[in-house]
């Protein structure tokens, strides 16, 4: 009997193919200048299969490069059936979605407006922050019938709080304005750091997948 619930936001995490697809979007943040951007797409299940699992990015233009400061640093997820590229695969429907939050102090956790839009798209997000991954939102897409795309509503935001999955595994990697030298931009806890060492060699040898 097939699955009727999309996957949970950790099980999307520990899929390789979004592992991917949030590293990819956390080393698009830093773009030349000293400027920081939010990236990020969405994650589609197959309604018969929910674990397999496809990815798509958000088009650049989505959201707008910032330096030191969040005003104004947003990413549009609405709409991904107007997003160019390819579209996800026959009996594919999103489940969840992604983004960054790259600036180095405070946004770390997913804002309020993150939190809500989750409910009233009905999908669990995940963002990828200086330190940390965290989710949030739905548990799940609560049923796979319906639309391609959001399911629409799914609870009420009351307060709810997002949830810490783990340390970021992904270094800052960005160019330097004067040199063009690639510089570690992240620094990692002492007490992260075996944990970290073993997700760089899993992630450095992962296929991307997208």
């Amino acid at each position: 009997m097939p699955t009727t619930t999309g996957p949970t936001a950790p099980d999307m995490i520990g899929n390789k193919i979004v592992n991917a697809a949030l590293k990819e979007a956390w080393q698009l943040s830093f773009p030349k200048g000293g400027l920081y951007q939010e990236r990020g797409g969405w994650i589609y299940a197959d309604s018969t299969n929910v674990n397999k699992l496809f990815v798509r990015l958000a088009a650049k233009d989505r959201s707008k490069p910032g330096k030191e400061s969040a005003a104004g640093m947003a990413i549009d997820l609405d709409k991904p059936e107007s997003n160019p590229g390819n579209p996800p695969p026959p009996g594919y429907k999103i489940v969840g979605n992604y983004h960054t939050h790259p600036l180095p102090a405070g946004n770390e956790e997913p804002s309020q407006a993150d939190i809500i839009n989750s409910y009233l798209r009905g999908v669990p997000g995940i963002v990828v922050s200086n330190r940390s991954i965290w989710y949030y939102g739905p548990e799940d897409r609560q049923s796979m019938n319906g639309e391609v795309g959001y399911p629409g509503k799914d609870g009420e935001y009351s307060g709810q709080k997002p949830k810490i999955y783990g340390p970021n595994p992904f270094p800052k990697v960005v160019k330097s304005i004067n040199l063009e030298e690639e510089e570690e931009g992240v620094e990692i806890p002492q007490e992260w750091s075996s944990v970290y060492e073993c997700l760089v060699w899993y992630y450095s040898t992962a296929d991307r997948g997208i």
